[in-house]
């Protein structure tokens, strides 16, 4: 198989996930995991790349302790794709549909048993009341108090990324109140007195997010988002609108590089343009 670098990346093997590869470098006694409700699953996808598998037997959650929770009956399981009407490789994607039931909050990774015997895991996440002690099944609140939610799609192909059969991401995470900037671009002329004459001015209202520490994929996830021709932000106050302008930077935390804080710059398209003079 090979990994498809969505939200939630899936592995051959459990030596692959950050937290494993990391253990030489930041030393944790638990996984730095990413979030998601407990109504449903971060989306995620891979490629068969030639393992022969047609089909999921079953689904786990793997605790931290090592014991397993099984969960093949809360979901459509993900279902084999073919690239195109007369491919020879398959891809098998969730797209984040509701569960049939919720998930105990705590912090797992999935274990997924295909039909020839393979075996394929996760990475870590961590499944918590994103949307405060509703617990509906969706939840009946539109927005979380605590998380911003970052929805994003595109309607072709990104790379290995495959959307034509309408799979989206969404990315929970933990942030400040969003920081304002207000950058203008203005143009003009200088008069005989050497003073400087606007004749045209753009101001755009930009926000910020920064977000704690997370693995190492999430840099590349939030990198390809900027590629992606929808992309949406609900805030702590319920309002969700379209991202433009995505810029991401990034501070890797330790030598090695396994973790980062990631900051996200944008706008919603709020820019305000004057010429030199106005009337009434």
């Amino acid at each position: 198989m090979k990994t498809i670098y969505t939200s939630l990346p899936i592995y051959d093997k459990v030596e692959k996930q950050c937290y494993e590869r990391g253990k030489n470098g930041i030393t944790s006694p638990v996984p730095t995991p990413i979030t998601c409700p407990l109504h449903r699953l971060p989306s995620f996808q891979w490629l068969d790349n030639g393992d022969g598998a047609t089909s999921v037997n079953t689904v786990e959650l793997i605790t931290l302790s090592g014991a397993s929770i099984p969960i093949t009956a809360l979901f459509t399981l993900p279902t084999m794709i073919p690239q195109t009407a007369t491919a020879t490789d398959f891809y098998f994607a969730y797209g984040g549909d509701t569960l049939l039931a919720n998930m105990t909050e705590g912090i797992y990774y999935l274990l997924i048993t295909m039909d020839n015997a393979k075996e394929y895991v996760s990475d870590w996440f961590h499944v918590t009341c994103v949307f405060g002690s509703d617990s509906g099944n969706p939840p009946t609140a539109t927005y979380s108090t605590k998380y911003l939610i970052l929805n994003f799609s595109n309607s072709c192909s990104i790379g290995n990324i495959f959307y034509p059969v309408g799979f989206a991401q969404t990315i929970w995470f933990e942030s400040d109140t969003l920081e304002n900037t207000y950058p203008i671009d203005e143009k003009g002329v200088e008069n005989g007195e050497g003073r400087f004459i606007r004749t045209f001015a753009r101001q755009t209202k930009k926000y910020i997010a920064r977000t704690k520490i997370m693995p190492d994929f999430m840099v590349d996830v939030f990198n390809r988002m900027k590629l992606h021709d929808t992309v949406t932000l609900t805030d702590l106050v319920g309002d969700t609108n379209t991202v433009f302008n995505l810029e991401v930077e990034h501070e890797w935390i330790g030598d090695d590089k396994y973790y980062a804080k990631i900051d996200l710059t944008f706008d919603y398209d709020e820019s305000i343009v004057i010429g030199g003079c106005c009337g009434n």
